[in-house]
């Protein structure tokens, strides 16, 4: 029997599709935290093994949106560039310039920034002003992912909690009728 039920959530993880990665993304990296899920739930069914999957997924994408968002602050970093610059005299073709690290633009950047009382915390925080919409589509993605995640973890948890209360009913009822089984007293009636 634990041969049929280990091939059995064998052949259900197999039927799911592949997971999907961008560019960059370390498939081992999936793997191994999909057997850290899949060894802290140790789902008891293949209802269980889709809904690890999705958690696993969920946590993927989580991970994914945060790594985008810090990818965000680097691509932006011009347009906060500029905005800075533009607010200290410079002009937006050098804050490109600094963005592609050439060397007279950093150096030229750094000493603005400097004299103005400025660094790249400052720029971080323009780039922040100047795609927070993006920063804000990130965040809903986030939250939304963070919710689905809690709902297919609480799924497992309930799903466990009513199988253990329909055992618990069914032990209790084959109890009773144990108790209430005629028994001969040895005394013909």
């Amino acid at each position: 029997m634990a041969m049929t039920r280990e091939l059995s959530l064998q052949d259900a993880s197999q039927a799911l599709p592949p997971p999907s990665f961008v560019n960059g993304e370390d498939a081992a990296a999936y793997h191994q935290l999909a057997a850290r899920f899949a060894a802290a739930v140790a789902p008891a069914n293949v209802i269980e093994e889709m809904w690890v999957r999705d958690v696993v997924d969920l946590v993927w994408d989580v991970m994914r949106l945060r790594r985008l968002k810090a990818g965000l602050f680097t691509v932006g970093a011009s347009d906060g560039m500029a905005e800075i610059l533009r607010g200290i005299g410079e002009a937006r073709y050098v804050a490109k310039e600094w963005a592609a690290r050439k060397p007279d633009a950093v150096t030229a950047v750094n000493t603005q920034l400097s004299a103005a009382g400025l660094d790249m915390g400052d720029v971080a925080t323009s780039t922040f002003a100047a795609r927070i919409d993006q920063f804000d589509r990130i965040e809903r993605m986030l939250a939304a992912a963070e919710v689905r995640r809690a709902a297919a973890l609480a799924a497992i948890d309930n799903r466990r909690v009513a199988e253990r209360l329909r055992a618990e009913a069914l032990a209790a009822e084959q109890a009773e009728e144990g108790e209430f089984a005629l028994v001969s007293d040895g005394e013909p009636a």
